[in-house]
């Protein structure tokens, strides 16, 4: 009986360590997978570059052009905006993306066309109300930023973005 208890045990240490090979090669695998990946997630830019030429999403679309406006390239986010913009005249993110995108490249018609179509998707986003008036500021019509700085702060009292655009406005009459 001793020698059978002895073959059971032998048996299953066999086995043990076939299963030990087995997950320390699937967790060798699952490293260099995550190392390979690594490089895409170095900023937001390459991670929505990486993301755009493997998924045809006016979000994705949206996403980059929000990561390229941030990143100082305006002449390539604008029209990607725009197309994302177009394919989904109803999604806030993307129609917030369009105007922010608009406001940092100075295009007056892209502009006016997000925020007419923000004021009635989100009426009570301050968010909008600061981005139009900071397209005000850029034009010198310091006024109508304030104006519209005042709205944003009805919208969301406090708020420390819309304090600051009115101060920029303020500072300017």
């Amino acid at each position: 009986p001793l020698s059978v208890l002895d073959a059971l045990l032998a048996e299953s240490e066999g086995a043990r360590r076939r299963w030990g090979r087995g997950l320390l090669l699937v967790a060798v695998a699952y490293a260099i997978a995550t190392a390979r990946r690594a490089s895409v997630y170095r900023d937001e830019l390459s991670l929505w570059e990486a993301e755009a030429r493997v998924t045809q999403s006016p979000v994705v679309t949206a996403n980059l052009a929000g990561a390229l406006q941030r990143a100082g390239r305006t002449a390539e986010a604008l029209p990607l905006a725009r197309a994302a913009a177009a394919s989904l005249p109803g999604d806030v993110y993307v129609q917030a993306t369009l105007m922010a995108t608009a406001v940092a490249a100075g295009a007056e018609a892209d502009v006016r066309a997000a925020y007419d179509r923000l004021v009635v998707l989100a009426p009570s986003l301050s968010s909008v109300r600061c981005n139009m008036a900071l397209f005000h500021l850029g034009r010198g019509e310091d006024r109508e930023a304030l104006i519209l700085a005042d709205h944003a702060l009805s919208l969301r009292p406090g708020s420390p973005r819309a304090l600051n655009v009115r101060g920029l406005a303020l500072r300017r009459l």
